[in-house]
């Protein structure tokens, strides 16, 4: 670790490559056993997800659940046999392995260790891992060939689509239409055959939409995504134009910041301050 003083320049605090390393690993531990200790008392999205996951191994139709699952279908595949572990060994491994697909994500989208670190210290992160939230597994899809990837990034469509829209303009109507027609069909034949539950905004009391007066950041975010092919843009665009978001969603708005340390830090501490104080 070293401190410099440039002629004209602000006081830097730079990392070497290793303590970079060594500082994100630090804060994943520490972020896995804070989570560990407090799930499933406090995992409300897992504990609805594990829930689900059960009743679809015992034959039962999860969207019929008194529990509001809306989570598409083809999540079963991964949340049934999830749910024949003990709920708190199936919440230690939820918890690692998002901190690890979260880990592979950032470095996919070119941010470092220590902007890592960072980003995974604001409290929307956080707040995400405490609720057992499955947006690791929405954004694992941008690690994937965007075939495989797309089902990923359509479970949670609502933030997810400046991304997908992104990812059309980058690479054509014609790829976007052979990738995102069979998720599109399978969803159709889902609500036709009463395997679905269609989102209530009423029943949604956690709903950190900023409504219509989200959409013009939104669409301006998506603009400039658009324009520079800047795929942290797209991201950041999508709570901003989701009709309903948790509150773990707006992790992703952050993702800009990572590349200034500086603006980082402060992105944290003002999230931290909102949480304490005007939360």
């Amino acid at each position: 670790m070293t401190l410099r003083h440039g002629s004209g320049q602000a006081l830097r605090l730079r990392l070497n490559a290793p303590l970079r390393v060594i500082f994100m690993v630090a804060v994943m531990m520490a972020l896995l056993i804070i989570t560990v200790d407090k799930l499933p008392t406090h995992g409300i999205d897992l504990y609805v997800l594990y829930q689900a996951g059960e009743t679809f191994m015992q034959g039962g139709n999860p969207y019929a659940m008194e529990l509001h699952f809306y989570t598409p279908p083809w999540s079963l595949a991964l949340l049934g046999p999830l749910s024949l572990l003990p709920l708190r060994l199936a919440g230690f491994i939820w918890t690692f392995v998002a901190l690890l697909t979260w880990a592979l994500v950032l470095r996919k989208l070119g941010i470092g260790p220590a902007s890592a670190a960072l980003f995974m210290l604001n409290p929307f992160f956080v707040r995400g891992l405490l609720l057992g939230s499955y947006d690791w597994l929405v954004l694992g899809g941008i690690l994937l060939p965007m075939e495989w990837g797309a089902w990923l990034l359509f479970l949670k469509p609502q933030i997810t689509i400046s991304h997908l829209a992104w990812w059309a303009s980058e690479h054509g109507m014609k790829a976007a239409w052979q990738v995102y027609a069979p998720v599109g069909i399978f969803v159709a034949a889902a609500i036709m055959a009463g395997f679905w539950r269609e989102p209530v905004l009423n029943e949604m009391w956690w709903n950190t939409s900023l409504g219509w007066k989200g959409i013009p950041v939104g669409l301006g975010l998506a603009a400039l995504a658009f324009v520079n092919h800047d795929e942290l843009l797209a991201l950041a665009a999508m709570p901003f134009l989701a009709p309903y978001v948790g509150v773990q969603s707006w992790a992703v708005a952050m993702l800009p910041l990572t590349r200034n340390p500086v603006l980082m830090v402060l992105g944290v501490g003002a999230g931290w301050y909102f949480f304490w104080v005007g939360g």
